[in-house]
């Protein structure tokens, strides 16, 4: 058998990524609606970031669906005892051209060659962080949980890192 072609198309880049919105009659707005949540200000004693395993192109949506499901497992749990900094954004302009069938499938549909905008995506590397969580040492547990359940929804493996934060350390 084969490699899924869809799966491909969408997630390892083969050609020059648009970027220029300047160039593009109509945008598509940010899918992500919220960059941080939670209290700014707390007792965080520790930092957990949520890593991407491999370099992977990811849709907006797909990080907006990982927030969601974050920001719900942990106002449930422990609300306003954590703040949460998305580290990415969306900011690649991702491209469809419309197939044609039929009998007339050579000749229409050929003046939109370069494709219309659909979507934006975003490159994620193993070096950068999807989402820092601040929390208090109690809260830890609770928070890799929330972290792994969002997780799922991003089309790519993960890795959990815990990192102890100075008390002078300013949130971003």
């Amino acid at each position: 058998m084969g490699k899924h072609i869809a799966a491909d198309v969408f997630r390892k880049p083969k050609h020059m990524l648009s970027t220029r919105g300047q160039y593009i009659r109509r945008r598509p707005d940010s899918a992500i609606v919220k960059f941080s949540m939670g209290e700014r200000s707390g007792a965080y004693t520790h930092v957990l970031s949520l890593f991407p395993k491999n370099r992977i192109q990811v849709r907006g949506s797909a990080i907006e669906a990982a927030r969601v499901s974050l920001a719900k497992d942990l106002e449930e749990l422990i609300p306003k005892l954590y703040f949460v900094n998305i580290r990415v954004q969306a900011h690649i302009y991702l491209r469809k051209r419309q197939q044609m069938f039929g009998p007339q499938a050579d000749r229409l549909g050929q003046s939109k060659e370069y494709g219309s905008v659909t979507d934006k995506v975003v490159l994620l590397s193993p070096e950068k962080p999807i989402f820092d969580v601040y929390t208090a040492e109690s809260n830890i547990a609770i928070v890799k949980d929330a972290l792994k359940s969002a997780g799922k929804k991003l089309p790519c493996t993960y890795r959990l890192e815990t990192t102890l934060r100075e008390s002078s350390e300013v949130i971003p």
